[in-house]
């Protein structure tokens, strides 16, 4: 293959090559993701052709096909996933173990696309611990080329199979079109909406070599270097807020098509070109355990704290996933290409494997993630108390509609709490530093305490912005009624959906910008201060985007100072510079800001307080840790006065020697 077939070689590394760049947090490569996508085409192209040749020469079998699948895939998955769960049982962290072995569990019965669809949000940054993450797209595949041999053996045989396929690609645009209008995160992660890639490679495939045209192939090297920049530039346009199907992503399709046909037509000849292939020919060569090794190799780094965002870890990280992935490739890929064993060996050989790892998975499961590790129970168990969901007074707290029930604590109302999840983490602080005080909590999660405005999800879509505009817009008969006249509302959101790339606002059904977005938040505030009360706004805490809570508990797994996951204040402020301003924009129209940082940071923001957990993921408060703080800043202390001043006495200074 890598003599016949350089080209598609080079497109393998430089697929694989912008997804690990990618998954690596290198700047310039968020879309490298459309690596997968290049994948799908050059997969569906192979197979295709494959199971074509084989029909013409009446010597195609589903088992023979099947077999080499196996033979070509299965060795390194097995052995890559064996290490990653028995890592796990040492360096993760008991909770995260069962999900690794879930997904261990997903990975090997090639459902793992489905399995993180249930149960993640693939573009959380915190999801960048999960070692078997990057499964989901080799969940796809099998189920691909599981699928695919049945329909080929029907289609391959017509005379008409050019059309047919087409067909079947344009069934397969208009399927996955519409999935990610309904559900952006199926379309994403599900196959039927990703079949549309695969067959355009096989739309190659079938396309007789009649159909070179003058014109492409006297100019086929020139059209290679325009296509390679064209794949280029869409890693650079191409982002996570990005929907699927969408035209860059067609075009990614398309270009990695024509530069299959034309490598198939009109092979690059030119040796000084060749020569200059030779580390992406050794880089498409071990391209699949490149893919393998390297969101283990990130997940357990991350695990261990090496940070990848500094040039000295990272190039030590892909040192060593290139080294990994060659001897992989060597040691293990090769071998079993090459009928290494028999295959009644193979198979038997395989079937104790995916045996053993299934029951080591479970009872990893079944131990609740102490498996050796029994004498971490209590604190690890203490620890996810402390860690557990931060509703407020109720979990019936988090709904579309006011509860004067249970969402009231004490008859004399001082404080209503308006906002999201991020207003709810903040009522047990409340309630923490004068218990009497009465609270009446009006949250909602994922719903922006703004009125009449309808602010998108960060792919642009309204799932639920109606719902939410009818909470806020009962909020506000609840401030007009001035049922709690003498109450102080407290108001708090993240706020970055202000300002978030991929954000829609709609007001009165008509789509407005940011800025009208933002005049809007700041004439709710007046209103409400209109109407007689005073507002105060707490700002959400400083993070740097990773799971602050999940750091904590992996520093006790592994016996470490849980002040490791203290973060650097200027890392906040990179992170959310335009969530900041437009907080400061809010504050010099007149309102009052509570800033958290003022409490947690100085040069370093403190992810733990007197040694409780101040977070409970990437960026709400602990139960604990929200009472801890409200605590220090006397926040009941603001049903007397508008604002409190923070004592600067109450932040916990560290000492930048220890750092790490």
């Amino acid at each position: 293959m890598a003599l016949k077939r350089v080209d598609i070689q080079c497109l393998r590394a430089f697929a694989v090559g912008i997804v690990i760049l990618d998954h690596f947090g290198v700047s310039g490569f968020d879309g490298g993701f459309i690596g997968v996508d290049i994948f799908f085409v050059i997969s569906g192209y192979l197979i295709s052709g494959i199971i074509l040749r084989g029909i013409s020469l009446g010597k195609f079998s589903l088992g023979d096909f099947y077999l080499k699948r196996a033979r070509r895939i299965l060795p390194a998955f097995l052995f890559v996933i064996s290490i990653s769960l028995l890592l796990s049982m040492f360096f993760t962290p008991p909770p995260e173990t069962i999900k690794h072995s879930k997904s261990t569990i997903s990975a090997l019965f090639m459902v793992s696309n489905i399995y993180f669809w249930r149960s993640i949000n693939y573009f959380n940054p915190s999801e960048a611990e999960n070692p078997l993450l990057h499964t989901w797209s080799l969940g796809v595949e099998e189920q691909f080329y599981l699928l695919f041999p049945i329909f080929a053996i029907i289609v391959f045989k017509l005379r008409k199979k050019g059309v047919t396929t087409f067909f079947v690609l344009l069934i397969g645009i208009i399927l996955s079109f519409w999935l990610s209008r309904v559900s952006p995160i199926a379309a994403f992660f599900l196959a039927p909406s990703r079949v549309f890639e695969f067959f355009f490679g096989v739309l190659a495939t079938v396309l007789p070599g009649k159909y070179k045209l003058p014109l492409l192939m006297q100019h086929a090297s020139l059209i290679r270097i325009l296509l390679w920049f064209v794949l280029t530039y869409q890693v650079i346009l191409i982002d996570e807020s990005t929907s699927i199907p969408l035209p860059g992503l067609f075009t990614t399709l398309i270009a990695t098509t024509i530069l299959l046909k034309l490598g198939e037509m009109k092979p690059a000849s030119n040796l000084r070109m060749l020569t200059l292939q030779k580390p992406f020919v050794f880089l498409g060569d071990i391209s699949y355990s490149l893919y393998l090794w390297h969101q283990p190799i990130i997940a357990f780094g991350i695990q261990a704290g090496i940070h990848q965002t500094h040039i000295s870890s990272l190039a030590f990280m892909l040192f060593v996933l290139i080294s990994v992935s060659f001897l992989t490739w060597k040691y293990i890929e090769m071998p079993f290409r090459k009928t290494f064993a028999s295959d009644r060996g193979f198979l038997s050989g395989i079937l104790i494997i995916a045996t053993s790892i299934t029951f080591l998975s479970g009872v990893q499961m079944f131990s609740g993630g102490y498996l050796l590790r029994e004498d971490l129970r209590p604190k690890i168990q203490e620890l996810q108390s402390d860690l557990r969901p931060n509703v407020g007074l109720s979990p019936k707290c988090d709904s579309k509609n006011l509860d004067y029930t249970e969402c009231q604590s004490g008859d004399n109302v001082r404080f209503i709490v308006w906002g999201d999840s991020y207003a709810m983490h903040l009522v047990d602080g409340i309630n923490a530093s004068n218990p009497k005080i009465g609270i009446f909590q009006a949250t909602f999660s994922s719903c922006t305490p703004v009125f009449d405005l309808e602010i998108s999800d960060s792919f642009g879509r309204f799932p639920n912005s109606r719902d939410c505009k009818e909470f806020n817009g009962e909020v506000r008969e609840l401030f007009s009624s001035r049922k709690y006249a003498l109450a102080t509302v407290v108001v708090s959101s993240p706020f970055v959906q202000f300002v978030e790339q991929g954000r829609k606002y709609r007001l009165s059904n008509r789509l407005v910008g940011a800025n009208v977005a933002e005049e809007i938040f700041q004439k709710s505030i007046k209103e409400i201060e209109s109407l007689g009360y005073h507002v105060v706004i707490i700002s959400p805490p400083p993070t740097n985007d990773s799971d602050l809570g999940k750091c904590v508990l992996r520093k006790v797994t592994l016996h470490q100072s849980i002040r490791d996951c203290d973060f650097l204040k200027s890392d906040w402020i990179k992170a959310r510079g335009s969530t900041i301003s437009f907080i400061q924009r809010v504050e010099n129209q007149g309102t009052n800001i509570i800033w958290l940082d003022h409490l947690l940071c100085e040069k370093y923001c403190l992810a733990t307080m007197d040694g409780i957990a101040l977070y409970r993921d990437s960026g709400h408060l602990s139960v604990p840790g929200s009472r801890l703080i409200g605590t220090k800043l006397a926040l009941a202390n603001l049903a007397s006065t508008p604002l409190v001043a923070v004592n600067q006495n109450f932040v916990t200074k560290p000492d930048d020697n220890q750092r790490p």
